[in-house]
Formats: structure tokens, sequence, C-alpha cells
């Protein structure tokens, strides 16, 4: 006898397991339509119980963290580092700039009391002369009238001490010049002062303003004239040795601080300094130069970081060729998978049934391709909700059918034939509990196989035996 196509919407409601608010079957029966990529998801996790797709191992992206990470405090650190010793570098050599103008002023001031001091016991040149010549730093003295003719002298000076221009100096007042040799580059610095009508001149050994510290030193006039400097630096004059211009040593005479720029000289990276001699207003100046190359920690971090660098390449190659190995190995298994499952695919199909599963958990149910098309339902692969799943039948199978998925969760598994809703189909459906691979859902996988002309056959055998 044939099955009733219908049952109302009371039965329906009170079916174990149904989703409350679901589509009774006076309605007509719709179906949530999934998208494709998670529908094949779904299909090869049921068909599989594995994760389609395939991780990256964890190790090889933590070697690529600590490579990158490596790379990264390295680059901090050393611009850190660079960056505090420059900052370090340029305070030092600003006071050893400041230091060595405190010593040039000391010694002005020095050697003029102790003229002053000479002046003040004697006016008699022959007197003058050997008594200022006492300091350990002068090598000459001369006592000179205005029109420079030599009162007195010591050590054969008077002649060289000629030279200086003895106009515009007032009574009383202390002036710094120098004596430049052009052939060796030699600089005597000279400390005159005037008394009346004497001119007492004293020609200091040379550096012994501006000590024997660093070879690129000198002390000069904020006109350029040399003072006191190295033979190398008296030969060619500040402005070539230094590369300056008249404009950038007023700047430095107006600025009357220390100021340190960076430069290049000879091709290679410096420090140019200049600062003013206290009490002379920015008329004289000390310049120097020093050299702003890579400190040698600098160079030590940078080897180690090469040999740190060459071990995480290595591990990291190492890592890539395992890392290809397992892909390849994959790639092969995949390939396999995919032919296990199309044969597995096309003998479903060629039963006349298709492969469902059922995840009482979340209360969906995913319906292959070929029982989609089976039951009218779509044209492919269906992820669809318990209710909509059990509507699918008969409504005298459903308590039936969804017992018995319920128990076989707990353990075994089930066969058995149940009508297809609104069609004279009759399916046999067989199950078994499984776990899912990629999220470990207990879920009961079964295949549907359409027995309508066993069913038909087996109908007319007993109708004729009757």
């Amino acid at each position: 006898m044939q099955r009733p196509m219908r049952a109302d919407a009371g039965e329906l409601r009170r079916q174990p397991g149904l989703v409350p608010g679901a589509t009774p079957l006076s309605a007509s029966i719709k179906f949530s339509d999934r998208s494709k990529v998670g529908s094949a998801a779904f299909k090869n996790d049921a068909l599989h119980g594995t994760n389609s797709g395939v991780s990256v191992p964890r190790i090889f992206l933590i070697a690529l963290g600590f490579l990158i990470l490596a790379m990264v405090i390295f680059s901090i650190k050393t611009f850190v580092d660079y960056t505090r010793y420059n900052a370090q570098a340029e305070e030092a050599f600003r006071s050893d700039l400041q230091a060595q103008a405190q010593s040039v002023s000391k010694a002005i001031d020095a050697q003029s009391a102790l003229m002053n001091l000479a002046l003040s016991v004697t006016r008699d040149p022959s007197i003058l002369a050997p008594l200022t010549r006492q300091s350990e730093i002068v090598r000459g003295v001369a006592v000179l009238t205005a029109q420079g003719r030599i009162l007195a002298e010591t050590d054969q000076f008077g002649a060289a001490l000629t030279q200086i221009d003895l106009n515009n100096i007032s009574d009383g007042q202390l002036q710094v010049a120098s004596l430049i040799q052009p052939e060796t580059g030699e600089t005597t610095p000279v400390i005159l002062q005037r008394a009346g009508e004497l001119y007492l001149l004293a020609a200091l050994r040379p550096s012994s303003l501006i000590g024997q510290g660093s070879p690129d030193s000198a002390l000069v006039w904020s006109n350029g004239r040399l003072i006191d400097a190295a033979p190398a630096i008296g030969k060619v004059g500040a402005y070539p040795y230094y590369e300056l211009t008249p404009a950038r040593m007023n700047n430095f005479a107006q600025l009357n601080q220390t100021a340190i720029f960076r430069t290049e000289y000879l091709e290679r990276p410096v420090w140019l300094g200049a600062t003013p001699i206290p009490k002379s207003n920015g008329s004289m100046l000390i310049l120097d130069r020093r050299d702003r190359s890579m400190p040698g920690f600098l160079g030590q971090n940078i080897f180690l970081f090469g040999l740190l660098f060459a071990g995480l390449i290595w591990v990291g190659w190492m890592l890539s060729k395992q890392f290809l190995t397992q892909m390849n190995a994959l790639k092969a298994r995949s390939v396999e998978d995919e032919i296990a499952r199309q044969r597995h695919q096309a003998a479903v199909e060629g039963s006349g049934g298709g492969v469902w599963e059922i995840d009482l958990t979340r209360n969906m149910a995913f319906v292959s391709e070929s029982l989609a098309k089976l039951m009218e339902i779509g044209n492919e692969d269906k992820l669809i909700t318990m209710s909509e799943f059990l509507c699918l039948f008969e409504a005298s199978d459903r308590d039936h059918l969804y017992n018995t998925i319920r128990r076989t969760q707990v353990g075994g598994s089930f066969d058995m034939e149940l009508s297809v809703a609104n069609s004279n189909l009759v399916v046999a459906c067989r199950g078994v509990p499984s776990m899912r691979g990629h999220d470990q859902a207990k879920v009961i996988i079964g295949m549907a196989i359409d027995v309508t002309d066993t069913h038909m056959t087996q109908n007319r055998l007993q109708a004729a035996e009757a």
C-alpha cells in the first residue's frame, strides 16, 4: 500500500530533535544554500576525515620569525650604539676644544703677566729683554722703537721681530701676532706689549700655545691668519687646510661659541670644530679636525651578526629542504586521495545514490551532489539543517530515522529503507559513526542508494504469490 505523502504540522512539531520554527510539510520545503567552497570542504572531510588544507610547518615559521627578529634587533642596536657613539665622540671633541682654548688663554695671560712684571720693574731695554726671556716658552725677546729700531734683543731674534707691524697699538695694550716661515711652515707666536715709546716683543716656541695634542689643531685670527700651528698647516694656510671660506670663518667668529659640524676631508668623514679663545670676543679661534670613523665595537657587532645570520640561513635552508620534501609527500598523497575519492564518488553515483553526513552537535546535515540530484533539491553539494534533512523523507519514517541516528552516535551502524517525501522513490540508507578530521567532531556518515526498482519488483512478486 502506498505510504501517505504528507503529515500535519502538529506531527512535525512533535518530532524530537527538530529545530523550533522548522518549515512544516504543508508548506514548500526550502533548503539553505551554502557556498560551493564550504560544501566541498565539508564533503572532503566527510569522505576522508582529514583537513584539505596543508599548513606550513610551525618550526619553519619560528625560524623565519627568529631571523627577522635578529635582523630587527641588530639594526636597532647598531643604530642606537652608533648614535650614542657619535654623541659621545662629539661631546668629547667639544670638551677637548674648550679645554684647549682655556689652555691657550692661560698661556697668553701668564706670558702677559710676566711681561707686565718686567715692565713694572724696569724700562731699561738691556735689562728688560733678558728678564722677559726667562720664561720657558720664550725663544727670543726684542725691545723695539715705533720706527722698528732694535734697542735690545736675545737669541738674535731682533731682526725677525722687526717684521711685526707695530702700528695701531695703544699704550699698555697687549697684542698677539705670529711669524711664519713659508719654506718650512714653521709658525712662531709673538706676544707684544707697548709701554710708552717701548715695544716689548716675545717670540714663543712653536706649538707652545696649542700644545702637542692634535696635529690638526691651530690657533688663528678670525681673518684666517695663523698664530700657532703645525708646519703642515703653516705651509698652506688655514683656509686651504681646513677647506674653509672667509665667510664660514667669519660665521665662527660671530657665533662666539663652540661649533662642530660634519664634513669630509680626502673622501673620509671628519668633524671640523671651532671654539673662541676666552676674552678675545671671537677674534681668536681654535680650529681642529677629527676623524669620524666607525668605532671598533660596531665592526665586532657586524661580524657577530654575520655569523648569526649565516647560521640562521643554514637552519632556514635545512628547514626549507625538509618542508619541500614534506610538501612533495603531501602532494603525492593528495593525488592518491583524489584518485580514491573519484573512484568512491564514481561508485556511489553509479549505484544511483549519494553520500550524506549528519552532525548532531551543530544540528546540520551534508548532502552530496548526486544525492541532491536524486532527491531533486539541487545540482550541487548541500549543507542543510537537520530538520530540512528529515523533511526529505516521509513523515512516518522521520522518527524512526532520527532515533536510529541518535542510537548510532553511541555506537554501531544501521541499515534501513526510507521513502522520499513527495516522491515514489525508496532509498536504502546505511550509516556508521565517525570522527571528522579538521574539528574532531563526532558525526554519522552514510550512503543512500536508490532501491525503488528493487522495492517495486519485490512488491510485484509478493502480490503474484498472494
